[in-house]
This record gives C-alpha cells, structure tokens and sequence, in this order.
C-alpha cells in the first residue's frame, strides 16, 4: 500500500438524500482512495402528510406554512425535497399524527423505521455506485443515530463501520474512529460522560 493518498471526508450529513449522493460520487469526482462519513447519518425531523377530508388531496406543514398537494406527483416532489433537506416525510392520518404526538414511544418508533428505510435505500445505492471503483467508503454513526441502526450498517456489503475501530488507510495512516459524544442538553442516543468516552477512545487509539 502506498503512503499516498487522496481523502475526501464529510460529517453530519443528518439524513440528507442529496449529500448522501454527493459524497458516494465525490470518490470519483475527486480521485478519492477513501470516502468517509464521520457521524450523524440521520435526521432530526418527521413530516406528516396528511389527506385532506372530503378531496383528493393531501397537506403538510412545510417551511413553516401549510402546503396543500393536489396530485401524488406533488406529493412525491414534497417527499423528495424534505429527504434532501434530512426531513422524513411520510404519508399518514390525521388520527397516527395525533397518536405519535401523544405517546414519545411511538414517535421514537416510527422515527426509527423511517431512519432504518432511508438507511437501507442509502447501503443499496452505494452498493450499486461504489461496485467495482475500488474506493473504500468508511462510516460511522454519530451521537444523534440510534443504535439501532448498527445493524444496517452492519449487512452493507459496500459501506465499513468503523465506530470503535482502528484501520490503516494507507502506510502510516491510521484512522481511529468513535461516534459518541460527551452530554448534550438534548439527550441524543449516544452520550457519553467524559471518562466512559476517554476510556472508549483509548481503547480505539490503542489499536
């Protein structure tokens, strides 16, 4: 392996569709040896798309003003450009908004299902993208990705989770990786106190 080498390197992509895409083309675009994905994969926000009673039609709560779609075809572009901001949109009822709204269990739940589908559209596009390239795609999740999710990353054939672990990128060149995060106010999946996360760096830098 030789010393040189060409990274290209993002993080907190927080779920969105357009920077996924991005970064998996940017090893061709730029003659990147190594991609990587420092953290926070996913996103922090859920859109309800609701049907509007007595019309078919359908509305959300967008960019904060109520948006009404008249065709599916709108509400496919809506989806879309939420999925390239990091927002989930999804197609429900009045009566789930207000049962998710109501129960912290179940929006953690639909959240997680929502995370876990986009994740898995991402592995698929990047076993598609990156087959035969020769480029090795690096990740990890971040404080904010439930760790759920580490099983995903876990069946990609294409993308290497490197949470917690040491690889040689190249000779001389080693990347150590940990996802998690000291506390934070807002209580993120993956907090750590300061000698819990120092003990776990430790234990990655020492490989």
């Amino acid at each position: 392996m030789s010393g040189d080498l060409t990274l290209f390197y993002v993080a907190d992509i927080h779920g969105s569709d357009v920077c996924f895409r991005k970064w998996l083309n940017a090893g061709r675009f730029y003659g990147a040896d190594v991609i990587v994905i420092g953290g926070d994969l996913t996103g922090k926000v859920l859109l309800p798309v609701v049907p509007v009673p007595g019309r078919a039609a359908w509305t959300a709560h967008w960019r904060e003003r109520v948006q009404t779609l008249e065709t599916r075809a709108e509400v496919d572009e809506l989806v879309r450009a939420a999925r390239n901001e990091g927002t989930y949109a999804f197609l429900t009822t009045v009566e789930e908004v207000e049962a998710i709204r109501a129960d912290i269990t179940l929006e953690r739940a639909t959240f997680l299902r929502l995370k876990r589908d986009a994740l898995e559209g991402w592995l698929a596009l990047a076993d598609e993208r990156l087959a035969g390239s020769g480029i090795r795609a690096y990740v990890m999740p971040g404080n904010d990705d439930p760790a759920d999710l580490d099983e995903v990353l876990a069946a990609s054939r294409s993308l290497i989770d490197v949470n917690g672990r040491c690889v040689e990128l190249a000779d001389g060149i080693v990347m150590a990786s940990r996802g998690e995060s000291t506390p934070t106010p807002w209580h993120t999946p993956r907090e750590l106190p300061d000698d819990e996360l120092g003990s776990r760096v430790r234990a990655a830098v020492e490989q």
